[in-house]
């Protein structure tokens, strides 16, 4: 409090030396107008009414079209009173001179006859339209000039509502509203643009070089001491609320001064100290912003650097995280890495009900925190994080360290952006994984490619079209794509989708083939033609097709479509050696490869192997709500074994099986 007295006083004082420093200019000047002998003739001049009285009401003067001033004779003039001739031959010829500006006599000068009947005061008027009255001036005649005299402010008509605002400015300081002081000040100094006798006015120059000048010292002050209380909250519990809270602050404090950049912005104004001032402040704020920031990240992202896949709420946030981050349902242009917004949950419903308790909470709380590494560094996890994450590269269900790899490059490095999301795509066993990357990689090559907005626009119209199975409105979209841009793979594969979806199977085919040959690494119609031919149960051209693919990528999507291929075209051992040599190889944590594996050892009646694959479902996932898919397949294991042993059977065992992979790779894993 008694920081804001002291600059309140300061204010004051400076508002009292304005007003009491006004320039020495009066409103009553002497004029020589003639000599005789060694006698000199001399008048005042005094600013007057109409009528020749010195004290002028203002609001009377502004109904005037013309100044007026009343001449009387100088007291050191040989006499008190005034000839006919000098009124007619010498006052008449009065004119007003500001710095080369001359204006002359607007009518015949009036006489006034004092007590004896003489001519005792000569009252001459001069045009307003003429007649700067915020400029000084002197009065002219025969070659003698007066001394310079000035109107003052309080003639000027616009001095009232100017000086109410100043008045209104000042108690606003008083109150701390120094964002409403300086807003009344700055339209004063906006008006004084318009109307160049404002600038004349006694407050004027000390609202640029000392109001305006304290009120952004007042306010820093001010801003700083409620920054300072925040931030004394953080350091006693470093809470997510108390942490936002001085957050708050530095948004609100960076937004509302930007109010005084017209200010610092003004040419031919002494700002520099305001612009320093506030350039330190802001610095200082964000600063400490950043340290609370780091320290909570600190604090809080120890889960993160220091967890395992063997912790649950681990293993959740982990893959809610990625898939959030990979979320994207449209294509666009890519140039950074964006925000994760918290309300994607919802687009995860399975995962959602997993967060127990307040699991819900400490979520928002990293999603918050990677926020912030987004906004001041432009990554998701920063080094100590990810370098936990290499090291659990071995045990990760999906290809989560590429994922987060790819994403900490977007911004620095986007040919380790397309690396790192190509080599998630080999890797990755989650459909809804390969889709989000696709997205992404597609919109990536949309970007490269400098596709135009108009396009990308129908594009997305269309891909929403097919989302909502309105097919023949998407198909006459992209009928027109196809004709503009025809050597785009997307345009071609959703055209297939609609025909595939309108019944027209062999179209739909052409157009997937056409897409492949554009851009032979996209897996979407790949995955589209493999699951066609495993509905209709076409299973060579299953097998076929999975060697193309793979031909394109060595992904496990297409090696899992292989050994599911070798199964049911009754390979056995192939199915086997595929999972074991190549699936497992990729991704070790599927589940749905050791269930096909188990069921390719039971119709070999390898039951040892069969027990072991089927075993090693609940071993890796222990919490899978697919237990009903293991319990089935074990109690027809426990049924096979009962049967007698089919000798043909297992001398084919004998001969082809390959057991040890699954072994090794369950103790590799464990």
């Amino acid at each position: 409090m008694k920081k804001y007295t002291f600059l309140l006083s300061t204010v004051f004082l400076c508002c009292v030396y304005v007003l009491t420093s006004v320039s020495s200019y009066g409103q009553t000047t002497f004029l020589s107008y003639k000599t005789k002998g060694k006698s000199t003739y001399g008048v005042d001049i005094v600013f007057a009414d109409e009528s020749g009285n010195s004290s002028v009401q203002p609001t009377v003067y502004f109904n005037y079209s013309n100044v007026f001033f009343v001449l009387k004779p100088s007291s050191s003039s040989p006499k008190d009173f005034f000839r006919e001739d000098d009124v007619n031959e010498i006052f008449s010829k009065i004119i007003i001179d500001q710095g080369g500006n001359k204006v002359n006599q607007s009518a015949s000068p009036k006489i006034l006859l004092n007590g004896d009947n003489k001519i005792g005061k000569v009252i001459i008027a001069f045009s307003k339209s003429g007649f700067e009255n915020y400029n000084t001036f002197s009065f002219n005649v025969n070659g003698f000039f007066s001394e310079k005299i000035k109107i003052e402010e309080q003639y000027f008509q616009s001095f009232v509502p100017q000086n109410t605002i100043y008045d209104k400015s000042i108690a606003k300081v008083e109150a701390k509203n120094f964002l409403g002081a300086y807003a009344d000040f700055m339209k004063i100094i906006d008006a004084a643009n318009e109307m160049a006798e404002i600038k004349t006015f006694s407050f004027y120059e000390s609202i640029l070089s000392v109001q305006i000048p304290q009120i952004i010292n007042l306010f820093i002050q001010s801003e700083l001491e409620k920054f300072n209380v925040a931030n004394e909250a953080f350091q006693k519990g470093k809470t997510l609320e108390t942490l936002k809270n001085c957050e708050a602050i530095v948004e609100l404090v960076s937004k509302n001064i930007e109010n005084f950049n017209t200010y610092i912005s003004m040419e031919g104004v002494n700002v520099s100290e305001s612009k320093n001032q506030i350039s330190s402040f802001l610095k200082t704020l964000t600063e400490k912003n950043t340290e609370n920031i780091t320290a909570f990240e600190q604090e809080k992202m120890l889960f993160f650097k220091q967890g395992d896949y063997k912790n649950y709420k681990f293993s959740l946030f982990i893959d809610l995280l990625s898939k959030m981050v990979l979320y994207k349902n449209s294509l666009s242009f890519i140039d950074k890495v964006g925000f994760i917004d918290f309300n994607l949950l919802k687009y995860f419903p399975e995962s959602k009900k997993e967060l127990i308790g307040d699991w819900e909470e400490q979520f928002r709380i990293y999603v918050d925190l990677i926020n912030k590494n987004i906004e001041l560094s432009g990554l998701i996890f920063r080094k100590e994080v990810m370098e936990n994450l290499d090291g659990l590269s071995s045990t990760q269900k999906q290809p989560y360290f590429e994922i987060f790899s790819a994403f900490n490059s977007l911004d620095t490095d986007t040919d380790s952006f397309k690396d790192y999301l190509h080599t998630a795509l080999k890797k990755t066993s989650d459909e809804t994984i390969i889709e989000n990357i696709e997205y992404w990689l597609l919109s990536f090559r949309l970007t490269d490619e400098g596709i135009n907005s108009a396009f990308l626009t129908q594009l997305n119209e269309g891909i929403n079209l097919i989302h909502k199975e309105q097919y023949d409105k998407a198909d006459n979209i992209f009928s027109l794509l196809m004709r503009i841009a025809n050597e785009y793979a997307p345009v071609w594969y959703y055209s297939g989708l609609i025909k595939h979806s309108l019944g027209e199977s062999y179209s739909a085919e052409r157009f997937f083939v056409k897409a492949l040959e554009i851009y032979p690494e996209y897996i979407a119609p790949h995955i589209f033609i493999l699951k066609i031919f495993e509905i209709n149960e076409n299973y060579s051209q299953l097998l076929e097709h999975s060697n193309t693919a793979i031909g394109t990528m060595n992904a496990w999507v297409f090696r899992y479509k292989r050994a599911t291929a070798f199964y049911k075209l009754k390979k056995y051992n192939e199915a086997i050696a595929e999972i074991n040599t190549e699936c497992l190889k990729l991704n070790s944590w599927d589940l749905k490869q050791y269930f096909l594996l188990g069921d390719a050892y039971l119709a070999l009646n390898d039951f040892n192997n069969a027990k072991k694959a089927y075993e090693k479902t609940l071993d890796i996932n222990p919490f899978s709500s697919d237990s009903k898919s293991f319990d089935d397949r074990m109690k027809v294991l426990n049924e096979r074994i009962k049967e007698p042993k089919k000798n043909v059977a297992a001398d084919v065992i004998k001969e082809k099986v390959v057991v040890d992979p699954i072994v090794e790779k369950a103790e590799e894993i464990k």
